[in-house]
């Protein structure tokens, strides 16, 4: 059952990244907040709490980066990003994008062509 427990979560990560990002933002925040609540009865100036805070938490982006990877989905998330960005290259340019397709369909017909003769010559 453990793998059903990954996989809910992989699907979680794919489909409700969102949620996900804001949930994990909250609780960096509210990480954070502690921290300075800490320092300033430690005796520092609020602000002075809030720079040492920040700097023994670290770069928030690299943390949420780290915890995104951790998710298990983030090649998912690039191959569905470059999809997207090959469908806008195509739709920007329809000549190439015909002349793609053509040699594409041309290319696979032969193919099919090629193969179903040989295997009946076989």
């Amino acid at each position: 059952m453990n793998w059903l427990r990954d996989m809910r979560g992989r699907f979680q990560a794919l489909f409700q990244k969102e949620q996900l990002d804001r949930a994990m933002s909250d609780e960096m925040r509210s990480h954070l907040e502690m921290q300075i609540r800490e320092n300033i009865e430690a005796g520092m100036a609020p602000e002075e709490a809030r720079r040492t805070a920040l700097r023994e938490f670290g770069w928030a982006e690299s943390l949420q980066e780290k915890c995104r990877e951790q998710r298990g989905v983030l090649g998912i998330e690039e191959l569905a990003r470059d999809v997207r960005f090959g469908l806008r290259m195509l739709l920007k340019n329809p000549g190439f994008t015909l002349v793609t397709v053509l040699t594409l369909a041309l290319g696979i017909g032969a193919n099919t062509a090629i193969f179903s003769l040989t295997d009946t010559f076989l």
